[in-house]
This record gives structure tokens, C-alpha cells and sequence, in this order.
């Protein structure tokens, strides 16, 4: 078997999962990490695996401060992209202008106009990109996005979706909005980025939030589409993370806390669906391996311009927010924040 030697940029809390699943890769010969909070010495670092007991990662792996040295070093044919947001797109670029395939964590990047450029940097290179938006990939909203599509439960009436956790400590890079975009980045985009997906753009957006020191740390929005409004919330306001849905069927309600999803019918009690025993994470990181074999650039489940328009609405929101206005969905190709180029 032909494998792909990888790199891995950055090993916070994402970069030690993705490393895990990397490392149980048959295809996959995982060869180095760079992360600048590594000593000189490299010393030998833990990484969790799927069920938390803990594994060392290899001796052959190398260690790194510097990307750019370890991608001319390592002259890998996948990076894996686990950094804070404001160094997705300049790490991307630099990858890809070297002609190596690229999974990069979520969100594509600080602004819309770095990933519209990621995108067309990829096409350029013909480099498969491939951003790590879960949630396409989590069963329960695969589960979602089928009932809504398939009509088995009839149409959909309301649909409200959360993802919550805690703010940040003090000193953290995500505090500071120049770097990391807020709650809005970090969180509220999973959920943008599953409508945008399953539902497509909305043609109405109200949106609500709460501001400190320049960051919006929790926003609310109501995405209103022509049969159904879908309420939007992520927010750093709360004690521990807690993600989920309701869904509203005109024959049945499902309701996912993040480990299980429960379905209310009428003159019914509650259920459980059986859900696969997926992983996420490693399904989307598989999906992509998948395509670089294949030779096939542009994911059908996560394409980059897909993926971008995430951005872009999180960046419409936040917009609209200052301005104490609701927003009209626009033509978003006519409106690029960058024009510099990767």
C-alpha cells in the first residue's frame, strides 16, 4: 500500500485528535509535528487516542518550531492544519504554493478574503484542500440533514441548534478577536456552516449578541427561510460545552444533546435513534486521504467555496450586529475583503 507522509501544524486540543487518528492510519506515514510551544529537545509528548487511554507519539517523529522548515525538510505530501485561526490561511498558502494537499481546521480562515484566496490558490496548484467543518461528517446532523431532505417525518417546521461553552482564560490567543474572531469563529460558524450546507442561504438574518472589549463572546441569530426560521447560539457565556439541536417535523420532533438523539412522535413516548458509532473526526480526515488518492481535488461534501461562505456569513452577522440592522442575504461574489493574494 502506497502511504502519504504527513505533517501535522500545531498540537493544541484538535492538533493531539487529529495526531491520534493519524497515527492509526494504514494509508497515512505520520512523520512530523511543529508546534512553537515544543522544547529544543523534543521531549516525548502524550497524545490521547479515541477511548482517552493515552499514547506516546512514535520516536521517528520529528519536531519542529517553524513550518516552513519542516515543510522543506519533511517535503510531505499532506499537512494537517491545527492552528490558531489567524495562522490557517498564511500556513495553507504556504503549503499549497508547494504543492502539498491540505486539511485545515475550522474556520478556513480570519477573513472571507484569505479563503476565497485558499480556494483559488488550490485550484492554481491543484492541491486537494479540505477544511475540518465536523459537523458534516457528525451522525446525528448527517441524520438531520437526511430527515429534512427525505421528508419522512414530513416537512420541517422550526429548527433551533447550540453550541456553548466557556470563555477562554486570561492571556489565551482566542480572547483577542484579531486573532482567533470571537465566539463567532470558534463556535457559532459549526452551526452556520451545517445550514449553509444542508439548507443553503437564508434570504433573511436577525442577529442579537453580546460585546467586551471589541470581542462578541456570545450571538444569536435567526436565519429565516421562506417555510421555516432556524435560531442560531454560540457562545463563550457558560460553565461547561454543550452543543445540539431540536428539530420540529410536522410529523415528529428529534432533540440531540450531543451524545444522544431522542425522537418525540405524537401518542408516542421518547426513543432513542440508533446512531453509527462514528467517529467525526477520523470519517473527515478518512474522506480527505480518500481524495488525494484518487486524485481528486475538490471534496463533494467539503468543498473550499463552501466552506468560505461560512466566513463570510459569520462576517455578515458580526457586521450587521455593529449596525443594529437585519440582513438581506447578498450576492457574496461581489463582496471580498482581501485582495492580496496567497
Amino acid at each position: 500500500m502506497n502511504k502519504f507522509k504527513t505533517v501535522l501544524c500545531g498540537y493544541g486540543l484538535l492538533g493531539k485528535v487529529h495526531a491520534a487518528n493519524l497515527m492509526q492510519m494504514e494509508d497515512i506515514e505520520f512523520s512530523a509535528v511543529c508546534d512553537l510551544r515544543f522544547g529544543e529537545a523534543g521531549a516525548t509528548v502524550e497524545v490521547p487516542t479515541d477511548d482517552t487511554s493515552g499514547r506516546q507519539l512514535p520516536p521517528h517523529i520529528h519536531f519542529y518550531h517553524d513550518w516552513h522548515e519542516m515543510f522543506a525538510a519533511e517535503q510531505p505530501q499532506i499537512a494537517v492544519i491545527a492552528l490558531p485561526t489567524y495562522l490557517h490561511a498564511p500556513v495553507a498558502c504556504a503549503a499549497m504554493q508547494r504543492g502539498i494537499h491540505v486539511f485545515c481546521e475550522k474556520p478556513m480562515a480570519l477573513h472571507y478574503g484569505d479563503a476565497w484566496q485558499m480556494a483559488r490558490l488550490a485550484e492554481q496548484k491543484q492541491t486537494t484542500l479540505m477544511i475540518g467543518h465536523c459537523l458534516r461528517f457528525w451522525p446525528a446532523y448527517e441524520f438531520l440533514k437526511n430527515a429534512i431532505h427525505e421528508g419522512d417525518y414530513g416537512r420541517l417546521l422550526a429548527l433551533d441548534m447550540y453550541r456553548l461553552g466557556s470563555l477562554p482564560g486570561p492571556g489565551h490567543w482566542m480572547r483577542q478577536p484579531e486573532l482567533s474572531g470571537g465566539a463567532a469563529l470558534d463556535l457559532h460558524i459549526h452551526d452556520i456552516d451545517w445550514l449553509l450546507y444542508a439548507l443553503g442561504a437564508p434570504g433573511r438574518i436577525q442577529v442579537a449578541g453580546t460585546w467586551e472589549q471589541g470581542a462578541c463572546n456570545e450571538i444569536a441569530a435567526q436565519w429565516c427561510y421562506p417555510d421555516f426560521t432556524v435560531h442560531i447560539r454560540g457562545s463563550w457565556l457558560h460553565t461547561r460545552f454543550q452543543m445540539g439541536y431540536i428539530a420540529r417535523f410536522a410529523k415528529a420532533t428529534f432533540m440531540f444533546d450531543g451524545s444522544k438523539l431522542i425522537h418525540h412522535e405524537k401518542d408516542a413516548g421518547p426513543t432513542e435513534v440508533a446512531l453509527p458509532q462514528a467517529n467525526a473526526y477520523r470519517k473527515e480526515l478518512e474522506h480527505f486521504v480518500d481524495l488525494v488518492a484518487r486524485g481528486i481535488h475538490t471534496s463533494p461534501v467539503c468543498p473550499p467555496d463552501s466552506t468560505a461562505m461560512a466566513v463570510r456569513a459569520v462576517e455578515l452577522e458580526l457586521t450587521a450586529l455593529r449596525e443594529k440592522r437585519t440582513l438581506s442575504w447578498p450576492d457574496t461574489n461581489q463582496h471580498i475583503n482581501s485582495e492580496k493574494e496567497c
